[in-house]
């Protein structure tokens, strides 16, 4: 059994929809890339926790604690990030289809906590998410 075909927006909704797409493609491929970026510490965490990091003759090495903890914020920052850069992805095919209104009302609140694009793109997605035409096209 085919999906119900979706009620049909206006042209301004139609557009705010298709604005939302490109914004969550754009937000979500920067948080791919910009995830990448704590990786930086897991690698200096495993430096200091290996103790291949050098110091000078007269100073003490840092303790290997400090290591796992910047390797654990690392990893946390990583695996956050990137999970919310694929949901935010995902959600650019349930704007186009107009289907899981609930998931993207979601991504827009979690985008809202990376300032300034995705702040910006999530409180434009809940203003357009909100509206009763929208939310009706969605079912």
């Amino acid at each position: 059994m085919l999906p119900p075909d979706p009620i049909p927006l206006s042209d301004s909704n139609q557009t705010h929809l298709r604005r939302l797409t490109v914004g969550h493609t754009v937000v979500g491929l920067l948080g791919l890339l910009v995830g990448l970026i704590p990786l930086v510490l897991v690698g200096v965490g495993l430096a200091i926790a290996g103790g291949h990091l050098e110091t000078p003759p007269d100073a003490p090495p840092p303790p290997e604690g400090l290591g796992w903890k910047f390797f654990g914020l690392g990893l946390l920052a990583f695996c956050l990030i990137e999970v919310s850069a694929v949901a935010t992805l995902l959600a650019v095919r349930q704007l186009r289809r107009q289907r899981n209104h609930g998931f993207c009302l979601l991504v827009a609140c979690v985008l809202c906590a990376y300032p300034p694009f995705g702040t910006a793109l999530g409180l434009y997605s809940l203003m357009i998410l909100t509206r009763p035409e929208v939310k009706d096209a969605f079912r």
